[in-house]
């Protein structure tokens, strides 16, 4: 997991892949299913400005507003687009600092503006948070 991670080492989604693979050689049936999650990741870096899929959704500072308008903090993310209040960022850019973290550059589009801009988006272990800042949403079920 350090490969994948980045923990101690360069992250490097190939080496953690042949690492768990020696182990999956070995019998080790949770190898086997890390290689196919790392291998999904490793497509989705191939493809520069695809948000992975851990983060698509609707996420909520509040669970009970999940599947309405009835809070300001909803956000919903695809593969290439975050939609929030009475906005809509296109990605521009994506950069992949671990499978838990992205960088997105946007074009922003809403009230009658258009303006670029950069997040960082972070999930918990658990992917069920998502921070950006200091304001953290939950995933709606």
């Amino acid at each position: 997991l350090s490969y994948q991670y980045g923990t101690g080492v360069k992250a490097d989604l190939d080496e953690a892949i042949r690492w768990l693979q020696t182990a999956a050689d070995q019998g080790d049936g949770d190898a086997r299913k890390h290689i196919s999650s790392l291998e999904k990741e490793r497509k989705i870096a191939s493809q520069p400005n695809a948000i992975p899929d851990a983060f698509h959704g609707e996420w909520n500072e509040d669970g009970n507003a999940c599947g309405t308008a009835s809070n300001d903090s909803k956000l919903v993310i695809s593969e290439s687009r975050l939609s929030f209040w009475e906005s809509d960022a296109f990605v521009k850019s994506l950069q992949i600092n671990n499978p838990r973290s992205v960088t997105v550059t946007a074009n922003y589009t809403g009230e009658g503006q258009n303006w670029s801009g950069t997040i960082t988006l972070n999930l918990s272990r658990s992917e069920q948070e998502l921070t950006i800042d200091d304001f953290t949403r939950y995933k709606c079920p």
